[in-house]
This record gives C-alpha cells, structure tokens and sequence, in this order.
C-alpha cells in the first residue's frame, strides 16, 4: 500500500450563490467523493462559504479553510484578489503538501500552486473550456475583455509549471496546444452522471411545463435567445409553458423579465430563479423537452443530466456537443431561432419522436459513470 498523500485542493472562485453551481464544481465532488479515501488528514479544500456548503451534500473527507465572507461584499474581482492573497498566506504558513489540484483557470485557483510548486510536489490543473475573442463573445465586452486576457494569463502560469493538465474534451487539448503547452501533459478526462440519482428523482405534475432550461442566467448562456425561440414555438393557438431555472446578476434578470413582458410571454414563460438542485431536477424530470442555447461549454453536464431525466434535448451545434453526444440530442446551426423553435414544436406535437429521443438518450447517456472517471483521475493525481 502507498503512503497517503496531503493535497490541497483549490475551489477557490467557488461563486455559486443564487446560480446554478458551475459544471466543474459537480464534477469535482463527485469525483472527489470517491477518492478522498487515497489522500491524509492534512488535505485541505480552500473555498468561501458557499463552496463549502456545496461540497458538504457530497460527503466529501476533508478539511476546509474558509474564506471571509466579508470578501464577496466587493463583488467578484475584488473578492477574487483578496481571495488569492488570503490562500496565498494560509499555504505559506501551512505544513508540507505533496500535490495541489485546481478546480478552474481562474487565477485564485492558479496563482497559489503557481507560487508554491516545486520540485517535490506535483500541480494538478483542470481547463473545462476556452473563452472566445471578446468580440466574438456575447455579453459585456468589457468583463470578456478581462475574462479572455486573464485566462490567457493564467495559460502562462500554467504552461510554465503545471505536472499535469486534464481537459474534459479533446478540442480543449487542441486549443492548448496551439497555446504551446507541452502535449505530455495533456490528459482527457471526461463528465458523467449518476444515473442512480436521476432515477430515484419523482416527478410532480404541478411542476411540469412544456420546456425547461436550466443554467446560469448570462447572455453567453443563450437565456435571450430562449425568449425569441419560444416566442415562434408559441406562434400557435396553444401557449405552452417555459421554465427558465436559475440565479444571475440583477441586471440581467430584470432585462430577461422586461423582454419577456415586451413580447406578451408573461403567461408562457416563467423565471423561477435558483432552486435547489433535487426540485430543479423534479422539475426537469415533470417537463417536455430541454432548451439549451448555450454559446460555449466545456461538456454540457446539464444537458446530460436532461437526458438521465429522460428528457429530448435541443441545442446549438457546438463541436463539443457532436463529440460528447454524437447524435442523441438535436443541434441546430447557431443563431437559427426558426429551425430551432421548429424542432421544439416537433418534439412538444409528436409524442412519439418525444418517447424515441427519451430513451435513446437515457440508454446513451448512462454509460457516463463517475466511478470510471474517478479511478482514471486518481491516476492522474497521485500517480
């Protein structure tokens, strides 16, 4: 039997309240969950208060060091600077740790194992995807602008010192390697599920609704496109319903709830915020069809759970979608509101296309199994 090995873990951009949780932070708990037995009891997880009460529903083994909360009073550059200072400090004065794993690229999670590697440890950095030139970004191009030169910021931090980088796709890795990162450091993992929670998830018929989104409330997330396409879906006599779940700055859900108002969809489409994630899912599971008209994903987790949910699934065609999930969900060209509200209509009409995707998809998507990623990451992480 080896030694077990202290790692210190970064989840240190955790910002999740009133959101839906990002993709990489399920991914990390899950994982987590299943290997947190191979490492010490002086593993430590840097994260905010909601991060760990995040973490807490997974069970997870280790130790917590707490930001302040008083940090995130500063909104999120602020609190992400002082963030990485107070973590900085806290390893500084800590005791010997034999690896580090950084959740994000964001530089919280990249600057301390920067700063702190060296040739007895090893730095372990996950990349979920890479943003866009700000002006092909929606959103503010502002926050694209620093979003873009602070991660390729963080691909030099990472470059120079990372042991190991794991990516969740192969265009990821490809996308890296034209930023000149070594190819030997380069392992594709994967996203999963499991199947065995979306089973035992009721449905409610008070819950159901014809289409349902879930994700982050952001332009990049496709929540305006949402508006236009359920607008020609609703072209018919019948109003079918939407819900929209998920949490966002103030300012976009106040624009969402003036579009939606704008276009007399006040009765078909309902933003319910941030709901805990078993009633999101009863939710999802009580529904019709997934709308998901997100610009840019590292995976798509959330479409894979619409799918565990036995949901169809309607998507812009992202290359990372073609790879992931091949040809059981429906993407549509990027932009064609018409053909994707068509194929919404089709799905929402023909019960039979509805059923055939519904288990089509569910008997795709089970093969998706944490534990088999977890015991390839353990691999990566220890080894």
């Amino acid at each position: 039997n080896m030694p077990k090995k202290t790692i210190y873990i970064l989840q240190n951009c955790f910002w999740g309240k009133n959101t839906k949780t990002s993709g990489g932070d399920v991914r990390f708990c899950h994982i987590f969950s299943l290997i947190d037995k191979f490492f010490d009891g002086r593993s430590l997880i840097f994260t905010n208060k909601e991060g760990v009460g995040f973490d807490k529903k997974f069970n997870l083994g280790f130790n917590y060091v707490k930001t302040y909360d008083i940090f995130d009073k500063f909104g999120i550059y602020i609190s992400y600077l002082l963030r990485t200072i107070f973590v900085c400090l806290k390893i500084l004065f800590s005791g010997s740790r034999d690896i580090f794993y950084s959740l994000s690229d964001f530089f919280p999670d990249v600057i301390p194992p920067f700063l702190f590697k060296n040739k007895n440890n090893r730095w372990i950095q996950v990349i979920h995807h890479i943003y866009l030139p700000p002006v092909k970004r929606d959103g503010n191009f502002m926050k694209n602008c620093i979003a873009y030169y602070l991660q390729r910021f963080s691909f030099f931090l990472i470059k120079n010192r990372a042991t190991k980088i794991i990516v969740v796709n192969s265009l990821v890795k490809d996308a890296l390697l034209g930023y000149g990162l070594d190819v030997n450091k380069i392992e594709v993992s994967s996203n999963a599920i499991n199947i065995e929670y979306f089973n035992k998830i009721d449905t409610n018929i008070t819950l159901a609704y014809d289409g349902v989104f879930i994700g982050r409330l952001s332009k990049v997330k496709g929540v305006f496109d949402l508006i236009e396409i359920w607008k020609k879906v609703n072209i018919k006599s019948y109003k079918y319903r939407l819900a929209i779940i998920g949490g966002g700055d103030t300012k976009i859900i106040n624009d969402l709830n003036d579009i939606i108002r704008k276009n007399n969809l006040s009765s078909s489409v309902f933003v319910l915020g941030y709901i805990e994630n078993e009633k999101a899912y009863s939710v999802l599971k009580s529904s019709k069809v997934f709308l998901f008209p997100s610009h840019e994903e590292g995976w798509g987790i959330v479409i894979a759970e619409a799918m565990a949910c036995g949901l169809p699934v309607v998507s812009w065609d992202l290359p990372v979608f073609r790879e992931v999930f091949l040809d059981h969900t429906f993407q549509i060209r990027e932009g064609n509101t018409n053909e994707f509200a068509s194929k919404v209509s089709d799905l929402l009409s023909d019960t039979q296309l509805r059923k055939k995707m519904s288990e089509t998809g569910y008997d795709f998507i089970k093969q998706y199994s944490w534990a088999k990623i977890a015991e390839k990451e353990k691999r990566i992480v220890t080894v």
